[in-house]
């Protein structure tokens, strides 16, 4: 028997090779990428419910994992680094690699037109928090790889990390919680299948370092909470991924500073209603340190803020714009919006079949976790400290959700990232509630057919919330028209060593500014600008730039899908017209000196 689960292993192992082959080399597709993942979709289903108890499904699980987060790298033959701005954390590690030394980078020559993006400038963000900086560094230094090679890398050792702080929450809640083993094994599947775990995980930004932060200083805060035995070892490291957080990423450390105080709030309500009816039938909280709570609260946010008044402190600038548009709607000066604004794509991104599959994803990872909470305060009559944790940090960090939408506006996965092994542990739990409460064939087969369609929609709609990037594996739809990057950019790099010298130019416009990182030299970063339609604007003004060069990478496509919310140009036949004023622009008043075919440059006459 165990020879015969081994060879399912194995099959889907080879199923996975032949999926990565096809998207590799474009071949087969759609067709044998749907018939990949709805193979792998369906040896997982089998090996969860026939051999529960079974490591082989942990093995499977994270074989799923592993093959999922690379999938858009299949795609990109690991030919460019996902996405945009993943790349100017690169571009922070060149210059470090340049230098050889730690510091905030602030452009020394800012460009300023009205209007105009100097993506350059993001750098002082992001060197603001170096952990991740730092960490790469060290490790190209004692490996030799190239800075590219580690971008790459470290997203996905991150990801593994990540999971497995996942993997020792959920499976030390389960079994305090008395849940039985497909319960685990159905929160792993959720957590793996869910667009957040396969977003992040796959760049090498800051946030994915948080995320696993965060992850930890919740498995060991609950540690802390519930195990009395080496608590202050648990405790002192908690301390100490807290403080290495408050260093890693502004967001998730001011999230965790939230969460902490909320928690430590639900407490003192808990307490002050202790003894009431309501409590004593359904929702007494066994005592939980409160001092524990306040104190880690308070240290994460004395980190951070300390980071934030000597290092960070581009993050007053976010901070006052919040406070102001808080009080402005308090005032009713302001009007009042709920939730972060949407983003736009493109109808050839959003079939209809995707957009059922994609609410039918977000609905079976999230929906059920509030039956799930209910579950277990209504009929888990008797508490346990355990069952006190899960509650309280469940409601902290749905308070926070709700909270964010009315004040700070960010992106809503920003904030289901962090809560999502909770998220998918309820959610596990109402199901496996379902197929005890309802025995039978029945109710089995519903949840099998769930999860089926649940793993195959994590194929084909990957991270998308909104859209699904079905240009990945679909070649009838065009990467171009779409704002892809393409990822064969590098073939210019000889035109760019030998024809292109960047110190003889002012500015540099283009259409890709992630693709300049790597064709040209960290000194020179600071002279590229982003074409947008206040280009025309800049032309026209008295300072207009004398040397200019033009680069084309996404044939002057200034429509970007991944870029959602923060789109200049939201349409693609916005895009279109903004394309054809350029062609006819440059080729009018500059010198094409480059044409592959693909890629153009122009560059204007010099000026002494």
């Amino acid at each position: 028997m165990h020879i015969k689960w081994s060879f399912l292993i194995l099959l889907e192992i080879v199923l996975m090779i032949v999926g990565a082959f096809c998207l590799w080399f474009r071949v087969l597709l759609p067709i044998a990428y749907y018939l990949v993942a709805i193979l792998i979709s369906t040896l997982t289903v089998i090996q969860l419910f026939k051999r529960s108890n079974s490591r082989l499904v942990l093995i499977q699980i994270f074989l799923l994992l592993l093959f999922t987060n690379n999938i858009y790298n299949f795609y990109t033959r690991y030919q460019i680094i996902p996405f945009g701005d993943a790349n100017w954390d690169c571009a922070a590690e060149k210059i470090y690699n340049q230098t050889g030394m730690f510091s905030v980078i602030d452009p020394s020559k800012p460009i300023n037109f009205p209007g105009v993006y100097q993506p350059a400038s993001i750098l002082k963000w992001y060197t603001e928090w170096p952990i991740l900086h730092v960490l790469a560094f060290s490790l190209s230094k004692i490996s030799g790889l190239d800075v590219f090679y580690i971008a790459l890398i470290l997203p996905q050792i991150i990801s593994v990390t990540s999971f497995l702080f996942v993997y020792l929450l959920v499976e030390r809640l389960r079994i305090s919680l008395q849940l039985n083993v497909m319960t685990r094994n159905l929160a792993l599947v959720l957590y793996v299948a869910s667009a957040e775990a396969l977003f992040y995980p796959t760049q090498f930004v800051q946030q994915n370092f948080g995320m696993f932060l965060f992850f930890a200083v919740i498995y060991l805060l609950y540690l802390s909470h519930t195990v009395p035995i080496n608590s202050i070892k648990y405790k002192a490291i908690c301390i100490v991924f807290a403080a290495t957080l408050a260093v890693a990423h502004h967001f998730t450390a001011f999230t965790l500073a939230s969460f902490l105080f909320l928690f430590y709030l639900l407490q003192l309500i808990g307490k002050y209603l202790s003894g009431t009816n309501i409590t004593r039938k359904y929702i007494l909280f066994p005592y939980l340190s409160e001092s524990l709570t306040l104190g880690l609260a308070f240290l994460t946010s004395i980190f951070m803020f300390l980071w934030w008044d000597n290092f960070g402190t581009i993050i007053w600038r976010f901070t006052d714009s919040v406070l102001t548009r808080f009080i402005q709607t308090l005032m009713g000066i302001r009007k009042f919006e709920y939730a972060p604004p949407v983003g736009y794509y493109p109808e050839v991104l959003k079939p209809l079949w995707a957009m059922v599959l994609l609410r039918f994803r977000d609905v079976v990872v999230y929906l059920p976790s509030l039956a799930g909470i209910f579950l277990i305060i209504f009929y888990r009559k008797k508490k346990t400290p355990h069952e006190s944790f899960l509650i309280l940090a469940s409601f902290s960090l749905g308070l926070l959700f709700i909270i964010n939408n009315f004040t700070i506006r960010v992106q809503m996965f920003r904030l289901f990232i962090p809560a999502l092994p909770l998220i998918v542990l309820l959610s596990a739990s109402f199901f496996t509630f379902f197929t005890d409460k309802y025995k039978g064939l029945k109710s089995k087969l519903i949840l099998n057919i769930i999860l089926l369609i649940l793993i195959f929609t994590a194929f084909v709609g990957l991270w998308g919330h909104e859209f699904a990037p079905v240009h990945v594996y679909d070649t009838s739809v065009k990467a171009s028209d779409i704002g892809e990057r393409n990822f064969d950019y590098i073939r210019v790099g000889e035109f760019f060593n030998q024809r292109v010298n960047a110190t003889n130019y002012q500015t540099i416009w283009v259409d890709d500014d992630a693709a300049l990182v790597w064709l040209l030299q960290p000194d020179n970063y600071y002279k590229i600008l982003r074409l947008w339609p206040e280009y025309f604007a800049v032309q026209q003004s008295t300072n207009k730039p004398k040397n200019e060069l033009i680069c084309s990478f996404r044939d002057l496509n200034m429509y970007c899908y991944f870029a959602g919310a923060s789109l200049r140009i939201k349409t693609l036949e916005e895009a279109k017209v903004l394309r054809d004023e350029f062609y006819n622009y440059f080729e009018g008043r500059f010198n094409r000196i480059y044409d592959d075919g693909k890629y153009i440059f122009w560059m204007s006459d010099f000026i002494d």
